[in-house]
């Protein structure tokens, strides 16, 4: 959306589990979609393959709580 050239850059610890956002080179999240109790239930997720990401999905903080956030 913005006019501005960015680079997705692969990371290198793509899809090994984390609980907090500090647990990986990129964001550590969980896919939205059908999350029983919404992405504060959730207690782990997965290190993102790229960054930035964009989409919807759930975003674990530094303090281990996830939160449900659009990016486009």
């Amino acid at each position: 959306m913005a006019d501005v050239k960015s680079c997705r850059c692969p990371t290198r610890d793509a899809g090994r589990a984390c609980n907090r956002a500090d647990d990986c080179e990129g964001p550590c999240l969980a896919p939205i979609d059908g999350v029983p109790g919404g992405c504060e239930a959730l207690t782990q997720g997965t290190c993102s393959a790229v960054r930035p990401v964009f989409g919807c999905h759930c975003f674990f903080n530094e303090d281990g709580v996830a939160g449900g956030i659009c990016i486009d």
